[in-house]
C-alpha cells in the first residue's frame, strides 16, 4: 500500500527510514510545480533531488490524481539514462515503489528555466531546436511495457484531458463541440508514441552544456500530436505577452526552429489542433496561465486558438502568420 505524502515531514521521514538520509542532511524546497513535492537534498557528499507526486494537486478546483505516476517517471528515467537525443534528462538514482518517492540528479547551477527567459524577452533559438529534434527521437523510440495500456493512459487524461479539454468544453460551450472531437481523436489516435505529456517551457532547463527535459510523470503511449501542439502553444502565448515587441517575434522564431528540427509520426494538421486546444485550456482550465493579464492579449489567445482549434490552419506557418498579424 502506498504510503500518504502530504509535506516535506513525510519525504524526510520516509528517506530516514529507508536509510537514505542521514543527520547532517537538508530539504530545500523547489517552487514552481503543481504536482509534486519537489526539493534539493544538501549537506551531504553532492545535492540530489527528490520528488513525490501529490494527490490533490495545488490549484484552487479540486484535482485528484493517482500517485503511481511515480513509478511511469522512474521507468523513463531508467531507460533514458541521462539522455534523449541533442537534450539531457535527470539521471534515475533510486525509486522506493512503496512511498513512491524518486532521488534524481540534480542540475547544477548554471542553469537557467526556460520559461523565465521566454518571458524575459530571450528564446534561445538552439533550444527550441534542440526540443524539436529531441522530441522526434521521444515518439520514435520503442515503449517500454511499464508504460502501455490503460494505466498510464489514464493517468493522462486526469492530468491533461480532463482539467484542460473537459474543463474548458464544460466553461466555454462555443469551443465544446471541437474540444470534444479533439479528445475523440486523442483517445482514439492508431498511431501511439511515447508522449512525454507535459512538454512545456517551465520543465525545460538552459545549461552550457545542453537543454535538460525534466518533469516525465505524464508519460504514457498515446498521441504524439499532443507534444507537438503543447509546445508549439506555449511559444505562441509568450508572443502574445509579448505584444508588439520585438521578443515577440523571438518568440515565433523559436516556434518556427522547434517545429522545422522535429522528425516524427506526428501530423502537422493533427499537432496544430493541439496547439489551437492547449492555448484556449489554458486560459479556462484548471490551470490557466497567470501571465496573460491583459484582456487584450487573452481575446487575441483565445480567437488564435480557436482557429487553431477548428482546424482552419493546416500548417504551422499559417498557425505563425495569426500571431505576426497580431
Amino acid at each position: 500500500m502506498q504510503s500518504v505524502m502530504t509535506n516535506l515531514d513525510d519525504v524526510i521521514a520516509v528517506l530516514r527510514s529507508s536509510g537514505r538520509l542521514g543527520g547532517d542532511e537538508r530539504l530545500q524546497p523547489l517552487t514552481g510545480g503543481v504536482s509534486a513535492l519537489v526539493a534539493v537534498v544538501e549537506g551531504g557528499q553532492l545535492p540530489w533531488i527528490v520528488k513525490t507526486p501529490l494527490t490533490q494537486l495545488t490549484v484552487s478546483d479540486e484535482w485528484l490524481v493517482g500517485r503511481e505516476r511515480g513509478a511511469n517517471e522512474a521507468t523513463i528515467l531508467e531507460l533514458l539514462a541521462g539522455a534523449l537525443g541533442p537534450v539531457r534528462t535527470p539521471r534515475l538514482l533510486f525509486f522506493d515503489g512503496a512511498a513512491v518517492v524518486l532521488g534524481e540528479e540534480y542540475i547544477a547551477p548554471p542553469s537557467l528555466n526556460y520559461k523565465d527567459e521566454l518571458m524575459s524577452g530571450r528564446a534561445h533559438p538552439g533550444v527550441a531546436r534542440a526540443l524539436g529534434e529531441a522530441l522526434g527521437h521521444l515518439h520514435r523510440l520503442s515503449v517500454p511495457t511499464a508504460l502501455r495500456g490503460e494505466g498510464p493512459r489514464t493517468l493522462f487524461d486526469a492530468l491533461r484531458l480532463d482539467p484542460y479539454y473537459r474543463t474548458t468544453a464544460h466553461r466555454r460551450a462555443d469551443l465544446r463541440e471541437d474540444l470534444e472531437t479533439l479528445i475523440a481523436a486523442t483517445i482514439d489516435a492508431t498511431e501511439r508514441t511515447l508522449v512525454h505529456g507535459d512538454l512545456s517551457p517551465k520543465n525545460v532547463l538552459v545549461t552550457p552544456e545542453a537543454p535538460v527535459l525534466l518533469d516525465w510523470e505524464v508519460i504514457h503511449e498515446g498521441d504524439p500530436g499532443f507534444d507537438r501542439g503543447m509546445m508549439g502553444a506555449h511559444f505562441m502565448l509568450k508572443a502574445l505577452y509579448h505584444g508588439v515587441h520585438d521578443a515577440a517575434h523571438e518568440m515565433v522564431e523559436a516556434a518556427r526552429e522547434f517545429w522545422r528540427a522535429y522528425e516524427g509520426p506526428a501530423e502537422v494538421a493533427h499537432s496544430l489542433r493541439h496547439a489551437g486546444g492547449v492555448m484556449v485550456a489554458r486560459l479556462y482550465g484548471k490551470s490557466p496561465v497567470d501571465y496573460l493579464t491583459d484582456e487584450g492579449a487573452r481575446e487575441r489567445a483565445q480567437r488564435i486558438g480557436a482557429i487553431a482549434l477548428r482546424g482552419r490552419v493546416t500548417t504551422y506557418e499559417d498557425f505563425l502568420a495569426l500571431i505576426e498579424e497580431e
